[in-house]
C-alpha cells in the first residue's frame, strides 16, 4: 500500500528521526523520536492523508532514547 514511503515523506519533512517497519502480522510498527508536540503533529500528518484512513490505532510510548536516531528509514 506504500504506508512506509508515505511515513518516511512525512517524517522528512517534520525533520522526526526514527524507523517504519511491516510486522508479521500485517501491521506496522513505527519508532519516532523528536519532542511531545513534533510528535503529536507527526501523528495527526500520518492521519490526515488517503493512507492514513487505513490507521485504526496509536499508542504512544514518551521515554528516552538509549541512542539516537539520525534520519528516518524503512526497516526490512
Amino acid at each position: 500500500m506504500g504506508f512506509r514511503w508515505y511515513t518516511v515523506g512525512i517524517a522528512s519533512r517534520m525533520k522526526v528521526s526514527g524507523w517504519v517497519q511491516n510486522l508479521p502480522d500485517g501491521s506496522v510498527e513505527i519508532l519516532a523520536e523528536g519532542g511531545s508536540d513534533l510528535l503529536e503533529k507527526f501523528c495527526s500528518a500520518l492521519c490526515e492523508g488517503v493512507l492514513g484512513t487505513n490507521i485504526s490505532y496509536i499508542e504512544l510510548f514518551p521515554e528516552p532514547g538509549n541512542e539516537p536516531v539520525h534520519g528516518f528509514r524503512i526497516v526490512r
